[in-house]
């Protein structure tokens, strides 16, 4: 391990420690509990998960009126009534999937490692209907098929019919994939989400409306996470400082309808907030030669230095067009409205969510890492306490 991570853990406070020592134990026992539920309830999750995460609502209002997709849904509804999978519907699966895998194995040609990863993935968990990919068997008929509203029966023959909509490697694949603005939310939202999102970008519609619909709602639930999480407010990295407080108070005035106040605050905190994380890294990680600067633009700090490797440009141009442009003045800013107020308070959430994922990631090497040097009676009172799910994290 370098030196610098070394350093990185030595600053940490024993109760910044503990803390953070606690919530990868609590991750650790919450796989334990996945890990220790039965069979028959592991097969019954398994089946409700493809129709929950794969199937948007307008790929099946438009499969609906297609012959095929009807014939799959009749097909399982003699299957429920006899308690059996039809035949008929197993075979028309079968060759369903057969051509999902003709054209994923077609994509293994040129590209990168990380999508190769996925598409194996994919290749693999279709052809042998592993969990968590959509399998046919008569279990599955035994369940309620009404959930929260949902229709299980025309989940699951919406998957038969397009077994394709299960790989998220065809979605990465896509040509439009990298210049999709919300991919960074990939881990962030249900894979049904980013699916129904994409979806509409490849169709070239407005996404924003993501952010601005929750927004106008009041849900900043997701932006006020990651103002308090612990990865942004150790004391010796301390990203937000009083940067917190400012950040709610552009909430404020998004509020009450101050969408000039709303955008000029907040393209303030967000060139603030990208120049401090690159004086983070270079303090902790790699060597940013323009960092030390002021007279680099943010937009040349952004293109021209390793910070381009931690932020989605598509992402940043997208909503927030003006840090490339420099249009940091009040006569060179475009519409001060609802929607571009939304947009710079979605470019915040984004970044705090970069900043978040990445300390988080470094930390948790550190503790895996070191975790056989810390002090046993730690890790044995830890391990109890979360066992015994007397730890509230």
């Amino acid at each position: 391990m370098s030196n610098q991570k070394l350093n990185y853990l030595r600053l940490l406070s024993e109760q910044e420690k503990i803390l953070l020592i606690k919530m990868f134990l609590y991750k650790e026992y919450k796989k334990q509990l996945i890990s220790n539920l039965d069979k028959d309830d592991i097969s019954a999750i398994s089946q409700i998960f493809p129709a929950t995460t794969y199937v948007t609502e307008k790929e099946l209002r438009v499969a609906k009126g297609e012959p095929e997709y009807i014939e799959i849904l009749n097909l399982f509804k003699k299957s429920k009534e006899q308690a059996k999978i039809d035949t008929s519907l197993a075979k028309i699966f079968e060759e369903n999937k057969k051509q999902v895998l003709r054209l994923l194995k077609s994509k293994k040609g040129n590209i990168n490692k990380n999508i190769l990863k996925y598409l194996e993935y994919d290749i693999k968990g279709i052809e042998n209907s592993d969990i968590p990919f959509l399998s046919l068997s008569d279990n599955m008929l035994q369940a309620k098929m009404e959930l929260n509203d949902i229709d299980l029966l025309e989940y699951y023959s919406f998957i038969v019919y397009n077994p394709k909509c299960q790989s998220v490697s065809l979605m990465f694949t896509d040509y439009k994939w990298h210049n999709f603005p919300l991919k960074w939310l990939f881990n962030e939202l249900k894979l049904v989400k980013i699916r129904e999102l994409f979806l509409l970008h490849k169709e070239e519609k407005d996404v924003s409306f993501y952010f601005t619909e929750k927004y106008q709602k009041r849900d900043f639930t997701n932006i006020n996470k990651y103002l308090q999480s612990p990865f942004l407010n150790l004391s010796h990295i301390n990203l937000l400082g009083n940067r917190k407080e400012i950040i709610h108070e552009i909430i404020e005035c998004y509020k009450y309808g101050l969408y000039a106040s709303t955008i000029y605050t907040a393209l303030s905190q967000i060139k603030a907030l990208i120049w401090d994380f690159s004086f983070y890294l270079d303090k902790y990680e790699l060597s940013i030669e323009t960092g030390r600067s002021r007279e680099v633009t943010t937009g040349e700090l952004l293109n021209t230095t390793q910070m381009k490797e931690y932020f989605d440009e598509n992402f940043l141009r997208y909503f927030c067009d003006e840090l490339y442009n420099e249009n940091l003045h009040g006569n060179e800013t475009q519409l001060l409205d609802s929607v571009n107020a939304a947009k710079k308070i979605a470019t915040l959430e984004y970044l705090l969510a970069t900043f978040v994922s990445h300390i988080e990631s470094e930390i948790s090497e550190i503790f895996t890492q070191l975790r056989d040097s810390l002090p046993q009676k730690y890790i044995d009172d830890l391990l109890k306490s979360v066992h015994d799910k007397k730890d509230k994290l």
